[in-house]
């Protein structure tokens, strides 16, 4: 039995060269083209493809990911590869995340892509733990990235002597051990915590602190500095 597949890009040049392809493999059958997300989800309907190989960029940015997800929530059997230009992290967390099997660059060579598609039809378990698995580790990744980022941008709103101070507090440290540390006044330790809620985000120290520690950015202080 052929492998039905379903070409979804907004170039048709694309579409063509790929259908042409494709065809001359036995085992794999061209059974539609879609030039959108919108249009691979209603011919996802119309033609049940086996395999759809979805670009990402089409009407939006996001276009691929957004029918992927759709289409996987109404048809889950469906197995979707999706096409990108870069290989970079974020829209490969996104796409894993919308459920599709695997992703391959547009620079792929014509084995590469045959061989995605029949390696689709063999999904399975295992290779879904697999993917569960990258996918968690990327956006374990992601997170860290955001949380240093996040820590890049308060050093650069804060002055020494806040950030030391803000460490201290993150550290469970209480005003009079501050003053004590950093041997100034407990008023002067308040002026620098009120100084310091007001360039962040304006919210108590308390939840300041709690929002840090708990996303683990506190920690990442003393290597920053």
């Amino acid at each position: 039995m052929s492998i039905k597949v379903l070409l979804a890009d907004d170039m048709d040049s694309f579409n063509r060269h790929f259908s042409r392809m494709l065809e001359k493999e036995n085992d794999i059958e061209v059974v539609g083209a879609a030039q959108s997300g919108r249009e691979a989800v209603i011919l996802t309907k119309l033609l049940c493809p086996d395999v759809i190989l979805m670009d990402i960029q089409m009407e939006t940015d996001w276009a691929g990911i957004e029918a992927s997800a759709q289409i996987l929530k109404e048809q889950p059997k469906v197995k979707i590869i999706v096409f990108t230009i870069h290989d970079d992290s974020e829209t490969i967390i996104n796409a894993y995340e919308a459920g599709v099997v695997d992703y391959i660059l547009k620079t792929a060579s014509p084995e590469e892509v045959i061989g995605a598609i029949r390696d689709a039809m063999n999904f399975d378990d295992t290779q879904k733990k697999v993917n569960r698995v990258v996918k968690d580790e990327m956006v374990k990744l992601r997170k860290e990235r955001d949380s240093f980022m996040y820590c890049v941008n308060l050093i650069s709103r804060l002055s020494a002597s806040e950030l030391e101070t803000l460490k201290l507090l993150c550290d469970g440290k209480k005003y009079r051990e501050i003053a004590d540390a950093r041997f100034v006044s407990e008023s002067t330790v308040r002026v620098m915590v009120n100084k310091i809620t007001k360039k962040l985000s304006g919210e108590s120290i308390r939840s300041i602190v709690k929002q840090m520690n708990e996303n683990g950015i506190a920690k990442m202080l003393d290597r920053i500095q």
